[in-house]
């Protein structure tokens, strides 16, 4: 984006600072408008579409043979499971029995707490098991 001199004269500091929110608002924008990079998921005998841009997790619904979908508006509750997720696209990266991430939406890895966050402030746990998958998948910002 931009660099901002804090030691700059007030009226240039704040000129720069507008400047650099303007830049970050149409960067915003433009991610907003990218083109639908739509997957169809099995529901039960029936697809559903779910636009890539959008959807950031998957997540088992405990005791039944549902899974949940987050996505940016919301989140849609679909029959299928997470391993068949997590083996339907190249984006998707499983990292626990109950949750499947797409690897858009990492923001960062905290490696010692086995936490990962996502670009939505969601924190998802991490197992042993499935750690591996970060790392063949070249997760960025992994932090120890």
């Amino acid at each position: 984006m931009d660099f901002i001199d804090k030691s700059q004269p007030e009226s240039a500091f704040a000129q720069q600072l507008k400047s650099a929110i303007y830049t970050a608002d149409q960067v915003l924008k433009r991610y907003d408008k990218k083109s639908p990079n739509l997957i169809t998921i099995r529901n039960g005998a029936h697809l559903v579409q779910f636009d890539l841009n959008h959807l950031s997790y998957v997540s088992s619904n405990k005791g039944t043979h549902y899974i949940n979908v987050f996505t940016k508006n919301g989140v849609s509750k679909i029959r299928n499971t997470i391993k068949t997720i997590a083996s339907s696209h190249e984006n998707f990266i499983q990292i626990h029995a109950s949750f499947c991430i797409n690897r858009d939406f990492i923001k960062q890895y905290l490696k010692s707490e086995k936490i990962i966050e996502l670009t939505d402030g969601t924190l998802l746990p991490v197992t042993r098991k499935f750690q591996h998958h970060l790392i063949q998948f070249k997760t960025p910002t992994i932090h120890t």
